[in-house]
């Protein structure tokens, strides 16, 4: 039987990464999604449907989450659930990861974000 796997990515879409730092000419936002969308990508070549991914927005100027009742958790955005990624979810992924107005946030928070998703979907695994 093939493997299963899931993966979640956190996207830092705060503020300060509108910044370009190290001489680059693009943002940090959008150096760091050329890594998202490479990874995102080469999982849906493999057209595995056992291959899942997710993806959450850190310091996103709504909030959009399970825990999104406590705040500790505001400015956590699920952009897309734990599921088998396609082109066309990855093309309204690029529509809404883009730079907030929100400078601070919880990258801890996030990461419990998305341990329970993994949770949440592989029980049943």
């Amino acid at each position: 039987m093939a493997s299963k796997e899931a993966t979640v990515y956190i996207v830092d879409c705060g503020s300060t990464m509108g910044e370009r730092s190290h001489g680059r000419k693009q943002t940090n936002l959008d150096f760091a999604l050329e890594y998202v969308w490479d990874r995102i990508t080469a999982t849906i070549a493999t057209g595995r449907k056992t291959a899942m991914a997710g993806v959450v927005g850190l310091r996103t100027d709504g909030t959009r989450n399970d825990l999104n009742g406590e705040d500790d958790y505001a400015h956590i955005t699920v952009f897309q659930d734990i599921s088998q990624m396609l082109m066309s979810q990855v093309r309204k992924l690029r529509n809404e990861l883009v730079l907030s107005s929100t400078p601070g946030g919880d990258a801890i928070s996030a990461i419990i974000v998305a341990i329970q998703m993994i949770a949440k979907e592989c029980k049943k695994l």
